[in-house]
């Protein structure tokens, strides 16, 4: 679904060329969850913005599917992105509309999805009046309500609680299991990469490149559940060993 050759991304600096991003190579296949895992600053949202077609200016190639650059691509970022001048019914309401829905169909299927991340008894609440955790399900239930090919996720719960953070972890996996969309979340957090994850793919310090890609062994469908599975801390170890030793040293 997704495979980028050499990609590289360069900020202009106002006397030279700055290194954000790689070369980096990898490829997702349709249906996976990937997670991409790496220090701070080392160009994750470099990578995600890449990928979602925000940034444009690259080197290297970057092809998305058999889908080209018709492909509905969504993504959450931490910090929710929803419009403070909207409800969260409108959030949703407006993508479903530029895409050509009418303002029934727009309307029905923003309840669905309300419904669906457990947030419809807020649909006429404003973001103001809104938790971090329910904004970010409108967020989430927003990028899911337009059924893209591919959804990026980019730290989407490094701003809420341990406790929702989990919740939230398990209805992303049931709804990603559901619909077997192309995932691809950034992460800094070992064991949500290990929970939610086909594979992961480990980055080294800015400008990133690609240090090492981890096999998860579990089968699907998962939950929280996962968490006490006796070789599960195992396996979270093996990612921090791989991190740890690709970006040890000066650089």
């Amino acid at each position: 679904m997704i495979d980028a050759r050499g990609l590289t991304v360069s900020y202009n600096g106002a006397r030279d060329n700055t290194p954000a991003l790689g070369p980096v190579t990898f490829s997702v296949a349709r249906g996976e969850f990937v997670s991409f895992i790496g220090p701070s600053g080392c160009g994750k949202t470099t990578l995600a913005r890449t990928v979602a077609g925000i940034i444009t200016e690259f080197d290297g190639t970057l092809a998305i599917g058999d889908a080209g650059p018709s492909a509905v691509v969504s993504t959450v970022f931490q910090d929710y992105g929803v419009f403070p001048w909207k409800t969260a019914l409108q959030n949703l309401e407006f993508p479903l509309r530029e895409r050509g829905h009418s303002k029934e169909e727009a309307r029905a299927i923003a309840h669905e999805w309300l419904t669906k991340l457990r947030i419809d008894n807020f649909a006429d609440f404003y973001p103001h009046q809104l938790s971090g955790g329910m904004k970010q399900r409108v967020s989430i239930a927003r990028a899911l309500s337009v059924q893209p090919d591919i959804l990026i996720l980019d730290e989407p719960f490094a701003s809420i609680d341990a406790q929702l953070r989990e919740d939230l972890q398990d209805e992303l996996m049931a709804l990603q299991q559901e619909t077997a969309m192309t995932t691809i979340l950034f992460t800094h957090s070992y064991d949500e990469a290990v929970l939610l994850s086909d594979q992961v793919i480990v980055l080294t310090a800015r400008p990133a490149t690609v240090i090492d890609t981890i096999e998860i062994p579990y089968p699907r469908p998962r939950t929280n559940a996962l968490r006490t599975d006796a070789t599960f801390g195992s396996v979270v170890n093996s990612l921090r060993t791989a991190i740890r030793g690709g970006n040890d040293g000066p650089r």
